[in-house]
Parts: C-alpha cells; sequence; structure tokens
C-alpha cells in the first residue's frame, strides 16, 4: 500500500490530497464543506471528525479535536499534543492536506502501520490548520485487520514494525519542546505492541521490544506512563491490562441494567 500511496502522490494533480481507504466510505455532502473551506481560507492541513462503523450498522462519532464552533482554525500546538494524547488518531484519511507537503515526505515500503509511521511528520510539516466539526469518513471497525489478527506471522511483522516506527518517532522529537509528550505517544504503541504479541515466544522480538519500551520510557514525565513502565519492568503490565478490562467489562454490564 505504501508503494501505491507514494505513486499516486508523484502523479496527483490537484493542490490538496485526501486517503480514503477501500473498504471505508465518505460522506460527499460534508466533504463538499471540507472542500469549500479549502478553497475559501487555503489552510495546509483540515482536519475532521469520523464515524467508527461496526458490522452490526452501529456508529460511533469520533471528535479529535473538541470545540464549540462548526468549523475553526486550530493552533498546531493543539494538533500535535491531540495526537500525542491520541485524541487524534493516526490515520492519513482523517485530515485533508496539501500535496505540497506530502511530497516532502515518503511512506515506508514493505511495512506495515505506515499511517503511524507518517503522520506526525505531515502534521509537523503544517502551519495553518483547520479543524471542521462534522463526521466526513465512516471508518469500518472490523475482525481481521491489520491490528486485530492473531496469525502469527503477522503479529511478528506488526510488533516489528511498531518497533521502528515508534523509534523513529522517539528520535524526530527527541530535541524538541514536545519530546517527553512524543514519547508517551511513541510508548503507547510499544506496550500495544506488547499486548498484540502476549504470549509470542520470539525472544529476539521480544527483548527488542522490552529495549525500546526501556530506553523511549525514560524520556517520559507523566506518572501514568511513567507506571506502565515500572509494570512492564516487573511483568504486571499485562495483568494490569487485564484488570483494567475486567472492570471495564463490569461496568458496562451495570450500566446495561
Amino acid at each position: 500500500i505504501s508503494f501505491s500511496r507514494n505513486y499516486g502522490i508523484s502523479k496527483s494533480k490537484g493542490e490538496y490530497i485526501q486517503f480514503i481507504d477501500g473498504d471505508d466510505l465518505i460522506k460527499t455532502n460534508e466533504f463538499l464543506d471540507i472542500y469549500q473551506i479549502a478553497l475559501e481560507s487555503n489552510p495546509d492541513i483540515i482536519l475532521f471528525n469520523w464515524q467508527n462503523l461496526y458490522v452490526n450498522g452501529k456508529t460511533v462519532d469520533v471528535r479529535p479535536i473538541v470545540h464549540s464552533e462548526r468549523a475553526l482554525h486550530v493552533d498546531k500546538n493543539n494538533v500535535l499534543y491531540s495526537l500525542f494524547d491520541r485524541k487524534l488518531q493516526s490515520y492519513v484519511w482523517s485530515f485533508l492536506a496539501k500535496k505540497k507537503l506530502w511530497q516532502k515526505i515518503k511512506f515506508p515500503v514493505n511495512r506495515q502501520w505506515e499511517d503511524y509511521a507518517v503522520v506526525y511528520k505531515i502534521l509537523d510539516l503544517g502551519i495553518s490548520f483547520f479543524h471542521v466539526d462534522i463526521p466526513v469518513i465512516e471508518y469500518r471497525r472490523r475482525e481481521g485487520s491489520i491490528s486485530t489478527t492473531k496469525n502469527r506471522y503477522a503479529i511478528q511483522s506488526n510488533v516489528i514494525d511498531i518497533i521502528d516506527a515508534s523509534s523513529e518517532v522517539y528520535e524526530y522529537f527527541l530535541k524538541t519542546n514536545y519530546s517527553s509528550k512524543a514519547a508517551e505517544f511513541a510508548l503507547s504503541y510499544l506496550l500495544m505492541a506488547s499486548q498484540m504479541s502476549k504470549g509470542y515466544k520470539n525472544k529476539i522480538i521480544r527483548q527488542s521490544l522490552s529495549d525500546a519500551i526501556q530506553r523511549i520510557g525514560q524520556e517520559v514525565t507523566s506518572k501514568k506512563s511513567k507506571l506502565a513502565v515500572i509494570l512492564y519492568r516487573l511483568k504486571l503490565y499485562d495483568l494490569s491490562m487485564r484488570l483494567k478490562n475486567t472492570v471495564k467489562l463490569r461496568n458496562g454490564k451495570k450500566s446495561l441494567k
């Protein structure tokens, strides 16, 4: 997919580029609103909301940046901190960006998690931002996707690529004012990879993951992230996540009664 995206960028003719996954849906009228803002205000990047679309037909609205206006100029710091807090997800289809920004980077070929590997770079390259408080994309959430697979070889590839991308995020922001927040962002993906690969026996990959968590974990400052690193080091992180999920499940059942 990275090769196709890089090729598409090189051949595109317009001023802006919008990505969409083949199995997702785009709301045509809402996207025309985005296009109109691009014509009128000419920002580098226009962010918007989306809807998670589940197999049962249920949709859940996702608002990466919360404010009271329908369309609003947003500060770059606000955008990056929303990304680092994972309110704004690393999806290339979650914003419209100028072609000139995409021409400065390349999607990593032969790697999964390519969105995670490039979104932070595009947002950092942008200068002017708008956020439009309407859902534009319907994102299909399904089992069997790259992030939910249980295939052993796919898990190995996922973990390796998350380690590589997280290390790149860490190095990219290391000597900036965003270093600690970016480290927490990268750490969250590494801890997700540890959950994804629990029970996986490849010692080399498990050690590489552990080394990355320890190295990047040294830069975090929040109590939550520091605690996560300590729990991981003590081999208690998986247990803490199981307990957390159990409590969530029980609370969810109670709310249904």
